[in-house]
């Protein structure tokens, strides 16, 4: 062999070894990473959710807004708020009816809400539906923004889920930001799942795994 091939395969060999190495090393530093994220797992999660939760101090306003979903505690905080003198009218959305609802075999789910809030003696003139066959968060800005500029509205309640809160502060302050009207986004805390333990909770990693995807996509779209 030349002293130029071996001095080449000499060359390759220290490359060769000298990229196992680094790849070596960076190998130990990942597994210490992961190490380190799972022993100090709680206060990691918890100091995401505190950045992720949106909640405001509820304040006075012209209406308090129960989206959609989260039927076993949204209609149920609008009703403590309507009580607690916060607002004299409590919003619903239409949502679009199921396959079952159209077939009168379920309740659509405003007629639920209805029924919840009248059963927490909220009256049934301070209810008020708005929208129509609304299918997501970005339909009920729509609908609220449409009511907002009816009423001439300056400040809406919305309270929602601890997990949901960014986005749908996100969404409506994009949407209704040529209104003038002010959003109030209140966070609760589903019985499923509470900030001090979501992640130990399958409802809570999935609620936060998607609503973290769902508010990328409406940052790109919105």
């Amino acid at each position: 062999m030349s002293a130029e091939k071996q001095h080449a395969s000499e060359k390759n060999a220290r490359s060769s070894g000298s990229f196992w190495r680094r790849a070596g090393v960076c190998l130990v530093l990942a597994i210490g990473l992961l190490a380190l994220a799972y022993v100090f797992r709680a206060p990691l999660c918890l100091a995401y959710a505190d950045l992720w939760i949106v909640n405001q101090p509820a304040q006075k306003a012209d209406a308090i807004f129960v989206l959609g979903g989260g039927l076993q505690y949204r209609p149920f905080v609008a009703a403590d708020y309507y009580h607690a003198g916060l607002a004299p009218k409590i919003l619903i959305s239409h949502a679009k009816p199921s396959p079952t609802d159209e077939l009168g075999l379920t309740a659509q789910e405003k007629d639920v809400m209805r029924k919840v809030l009248l059963a927490k003696r909220v009256p049934e003139t301070a209810i008020e539906v708005i929208g129509s066959n609304v299918t997501s968060t970005l339909e009920e800005t729509l609908a609220l923004r449409d009511w907002v500029m009816r009423q001439k509205a300056r400040r809406v309640l919305i309270p929602t889920d601890i997990a949901h809160s960014r986005r749908a502060k996100f969404i409506f302050e994009r949407q209704l930001k040529q209104t003038g009207v002010e959003v109030l986004v209140t966070a609760i805390e589903p019985r499923e799942y509470q900030r001090a333990n979501w992640w130990r909770k399958e409802e809570g990693i999935i609620a936060f795994q998607n609503e973290l995807v769902k508010y990328a996509l409406y940052l790109w779209r919105y």
